[in-house]
């Protein structure tokens, strides 16, 4: 990594220089869970996961992707991931949430854990998408990293939540 003129590892992106922070302020021994999506839009089950997380973890990060999805921006989502953390209480402090520095927020996770093989992680996913956190649980290759897998949020999907939007569905909408 490339060091300023005072000395200091300059970071390529906004996670990479969060992880450092947290490891020069000597608390790497921390468990910091990573859940990557789009979250286009986010919906109570992935506040769920969060909350799934944090008991396992002393920091979650939320990745979200730039792509914009079935007409649901960034922005958008972004917003609602604030009100959501507004409900966690105290424990919002330790949520993070961040765009994805690639399309793929999962790129993001596996770059992460590479970048910080001393830092303990835990990578979380639910609803279908293990076989695209399969190769984090090889131990050799991923010793710093366990898997979390939450489930498969209990019929609930963002693909049906954009087409309730987009229906007008009140009563989808609000489950």
């Amino acid at each position: 990594n490339p060091v300023d003129l005072s000395g200091n590892i300059i970071m390529k992106n906004s996670l990479g220089k969060h992880i450092a922070d947290l490891i020069l302020e000597n608390i790497n021994r921390r468990t910091i869970a990573i859940f990557p999506g789009a979250f286009k839009p986010p919906h109570k089950a992935h506040l769920d996961v969060v909350k799934q997380a944090l008991s396992k973890a002393d920091e979650v990060i939320v990745l979200v992707s730039k792509a914009d999805r079935g007409g649901v921006q960034i922005g958008q989502s972004l917003k609602i991931w604030d009100l959501y953390l507004k409900t966690l209480g105290a424990d919002a402090s330790r949520v993070k949430v961040q765009v994805s520095k690639t399309p793929s927020p999962i790129t993001d996770l596996y770059d992460t854990v590479k970048e910080f093989p001393t830092t303990k992680f835990l990578a979380v996913y639910g609803k279908n998408d293990a076989k695209r956190f399969n190769s984090l649980s090889n131990k050799e290759k991923y010793p710093n990293v366990d898997v979390l897998d939450t489930g498969d949020f209990e019929s609930l999907s963002a693909t049906k939540l954009r087409s309730a939007i987009k229906a007008g569905d009140v009563g989808q909408i609000s489950q």
